[in-house]
C-alpha cells in the first residue's frame, strides 16, 4: 500500500489517500481549537473497494463501518489518555 499526504494546512487540517491492490482509502483530520488547551479531532474517511473486492464491500460495508467506528473510538481514547496524562501512566492490557 502506498500513500500521499494531500492536504496539511497547519493547525487545521491533514489529508492522506491511501492506495492498495484491494482497496484505496482517503481519510481527513480537522482540528478545531476549542479554548487553549482543547482541540476537537474529527476524522472523515472514505474507501472504496476494487475489482472483484467491491461485492464484499457492497455486502460487509455495514459490519466493517461498525467495526471501523468501534476501533477508531478506543484507539482515540487511548490517544486521549496519552495526551492528557503522559505514556508512562497509559494502562495498556496488552502489556500486562
Amino acid at each position: 500500500m502506498t500513500g500521499v499526504v494531500t492536504e496539511h494546512c497547519v493547525p487545521e487540517r491533514m489529508a492522506v489517500q491511501l492506495d492498495g491492490a484491494v482497496f484505496s482509502l482517503w481519510v481527513a483530520y480537522d482540528f478545531e481549537e476549542i479554548d487553549a488547551n482543547s482541540t476537537h479531532l474529527i476524522q472523515y474517511s472514505e474507501a472504496k473497494f476494487k475489482h472483484v473486492f467491491k461485492i464484499f464491500g457492497l455486502i460487509g460495508r455495514k459490519k466493517m463501518e461498525e467495526e471501523g467506528r468501534k476501533s477508531l473510538e478506543e484507539s482515540f481514547a487511548r490517544m486521549k489518555d496519552m495526551i492528557e496524562n503522559g505514556p508512562e501512566t497509559t494502562s495498556d492490557a496488552s502489556a500486562e
